[in-house]
């Protein structure tokens, strides 16, 4: 399912692509995760995503005044997470440096189920008690939209829970790929120039 911009958050435009995957604890087609995390992951008693599949016993763990920090050596274009449990307010923002792009919410999942937990995940239905979860991608509709630090927060008193990080470096642009072949046949006619005259 595709997802929309959060609303009542500062007024950014919608540069991702979002999708979303009940029950589902990661993407099979991405593998690699390039960044840095700033916390350690925890341990939880039951498994936030609801996913039957799968056991997962290390998660980390967004609570109120202490977000997670995930940040990148290079721009990317992708990002994705197994997003236990989403509360309303649990936050994902993206930053170019510290310029923020975009940020979605746990209610930007899909319609609100149960009480405070949107449930966006698993749509068909939960009973009181059950929690929603599964594997959220965000994906960079243009260059100018690639990142380089993604922040996972909660404002609230809930956790946000999340694991599997996955994210794909974006591919230069085509100037950039015509500026470096410039300058690779740039060196290689210096050095063949150089030959030629020490060989006169």
């Amino acid at each position: 399912m595709a997802i929309g911009l959060m609303s009542g958050h500062a007024a950014f435009a919608a540069p991702f692509t979002v999708t979303t995957a009940e029950g589902v604890a990661t993407n099979p087609t991405v593998s690699t995760f390039t960044g840095t995390v700033s916390a350690a992951p925890g341990t939880v008693g039951t498994n936030p995503d609801h996913d039957t599949s799968a056991t997962i016993s290390s998660w980390y763990a967004a609570t109120q005044g202490s977000p997670i920090t995930i940040s990148f050596s290079s721009a990317q274009d992708y990002f994705g997470l197994l997003w236990g449990s989403p509360d309303g307010i649990n936050t994902v923002t993206f930053y170019n440096g510290t310029t923020p792009i975009a940020a979605y919410t746990g209610w930007k999942l899909s319609a609100p189920g149960n009480g405070a937990q949107p449930e966006g995940l698993l749509p068909n239905g939960l009973t009181a008690g059950q929690y929603g979860g599964g594997y959220v991608t965000f994906t960079a509709t243009s260059s100018a939209d690639d990142f380089t630090k993604v922040v996972l927060s909660e404002p609230g008193s809930t956790n946000f829970e999340s694991t599997n990080y996955k994210s794909i470096a974006a591919a230069p642009e085509p100037a950039t790929w015509s500026m470096l072949m410039l300058g690779v046949g740039a060196i290689g006619f210096t050095m063949r120039r150089r030959k030629s005259l020490a060989a006169a």
